[in-house]
């Protein structure tokens, strides 16, 4: 099924249904949005999405809402332009999840967040099967005058100045086209304005790469640390709590020539050596010490500690722990 609707604003809606002898989604991508290497993730037999675009004066709108399977989309080349002549996507999740990889950074946007976009950087966004989102296109101009982005950033517009634009553009989106004519230059002006407010600040104080990468990671090892008698704790778990891709968190650890896991899994046998050390903790059992670190078999948590310190948990307590204090 393939719909289209003209008006002042350009409203131009489309529906796809696979299989079906309508144009399939990656053409509907490439003709109104850009071009784009679309595909599925998994069989299109079901699939329906929909995708609605308008514009506004400088602003473009999309409308995108996905069912039944997860689809990727990355941009193809742009040319290159001056900074100030670039366009900026701002996307909001309304439902589901969008996940953005770049080179350089990875994360999740979840329902009610932004995420800050540059076409001139190799993105791939991913939807999640069931994925509601609004993407607006905005001249890089009225979102950053002064210079090039370079980090993408997601920003939770749950209070503040960001839960204003996420109030106005859905509102903009809504009544699109119940706008009269008339309206439409001072209502743009108005969009504008405020998504200069909200977004400008919040990228005059953005990091370097490395600043940026180095505060990720510091992240991931508190939460680890933290959480290091949890036997269930794993990358993805991870990922999720910190609003990160796994593959992200995972290039965060390679600086230091490991894994997330790897990792853990260290640490996790330095705490359970601390612990062997403690004359306090004397009478606790070797057994008690494994799983307190998340070790499920005592006799894997006794190989691999020999394996990183050159002895058993045993051997260890023995050589390394005082003599207890008699007890009266």
């Amino acid at each position: 099924m393939l719909t289209t609707d003209h008006n002042v604003r350009t409203l131009i809606s489309h529906a796809v249904t696979r299989p079906s002898t309508s144009p399939n989604w990656a053409q509907l991508i490439k003709t109104y949005v850009g071009g784009r290497n679309v595909e599925a993730l998994g069989p299109e037999d079901g699939f329906v999405g929909r995708l609605s675009t308008w514009k506004m004066g400088p602003l473009g709108f999309v409308m995108v809402n996905i069912r039944g399977v997860p689809m990727r989309a990355q941009p193809a080349p742009t040319p290159r332009v001056a900074p100030r002549q670039r366009d900026l996507w701002l996307g909001l999740c309304l439902a589901g999840t969008v996940e953005l990889e770049y080179p350089h950074f990875s994360g999740t946007v979840h329902p009610g967040c932004f995420a800050i976009l540059d076409d001139s950087m190799r993105r791939i966004t991913t939807f999640s099967n069931d994925c509601d989102a609004l993407w607006i296109r905005v001249p890089q101009a009225h979102v950053m005058a002064t210079r090039t982005l370079s980090e993408r950033m997601i920003i939770d517009a749950s209070e503040g100045s960001a839960a204003v634009a996420k109030d106005l553009l859905c509102s903009v989106a809504v009544q699109a086209d119940k706008l009269h004519p008339a309206s439409i230059e001072g209502m743009v002006d108005g969009v504008l304005k405020i998504i200069s407010a909200t977004f400008c600040p919040l990228l005059s104080d953005l990091t370097t790469g490395s600043a940026h990468r180095a505060n990720g990671l510091r992240r991931a090892k508190q939460y680890i640390e933290e959480r290091l008698n949890d036997e269930s704790l794993s990358l993805q778990g991870v990922a999720e709590a910190l609003a990160l891709s796994p593959r992200y968190l995972n290039k965060l650890f390679e600086s230091e020539q490991t894994s997330l896991m790897r990792w853990t899994w260290q640490r996790r046998l330095e705490r359970a050596r601390m612990l062997l050390d403690n004359p306090a903790a004397d009478d606790q059992l070797i057994s008690s010490v494994a799983y307190n670190f998340g070790f499920k078999n005592v006799s894997h948590f006794s190989r691999v500690f020999r394996e990183r310190f050159g002895m058993s948990p045993t051997e260890y307590r023995g050589l390394h722990c005082r003599p207890a204090l008699t007890r009266h």
